[in-house]
């Protein structure tokens, strides 16, 4: 049962998306997401839909895992006996995070993550990168077709 509303079972779709705390966190953030989101679907099911329209829609997919970065551990404080914050003050240091990932003093070379889509290991990879404020340049890498093994596909890995 989720520990913040009591309402539902806490699934991530729910403890991001549909949880009363988790709405106000939206509601506050006017990011709007051009898709609707089925609570059978996980939070990478979210995430793909982003990727889909990140086209259309730049930017969005990082402010998204941000926001929901937050929500996150803000709910892990108030598991733990901690004081949480209000939706607003969670979507402002999120957002905040997000906008000032990469920026610094001198020029910084951009990393490139080489990712499959469903991969969770480069979901939590993006994670830490955005935490970290660090600019990478994402390349999609299509597993099941074998696109990791074209001619000079191999040279960018060291190991």
């Amino acid at each position: 049962m989720c520990e913040l509303c009591g309402k539902e079972e806490e699934t991530s779709c729910h403890l991001f998306w549909f949880c009363d705390h988790a709405r106000g966190v939206w509601t506050s953030s006017k990011l709007v997401l051009q898709f609707e989101i089925s609570r059978s679907w996980n939070f990478l099911d979210v995430v793909e839909n982003l990727q889909r329209r990140e086209q259309s829609y730049p930017g969005l997919l990082e402010k998204v895992i941000m926001v929901c970065w937050s929500i996150w551990k803000n709910r892990n404080a108030l598991q733990l006996g901690g004081k949480g914050k209000a939706g607003r003050s969670l979507v402002r240091g999120a957002l905040y995070l997000e906008g000032e990932s990469g920026s610094g003093s001198g020029e910084v070379k951009k990393l490139k993550l080489y990712s499959f889509r469903w991969s969770t290991c480069s979901f939590r990879v993006r994670i830490a990168l955005n935490f970290k404020r660090l600019k990478y340049e994402y390349k999609s890498v299509n597993l099941s077709k074998g696109e990791q093994f074209i001619p000079g596909g191999t040279k960018t890995s060291k190991f």
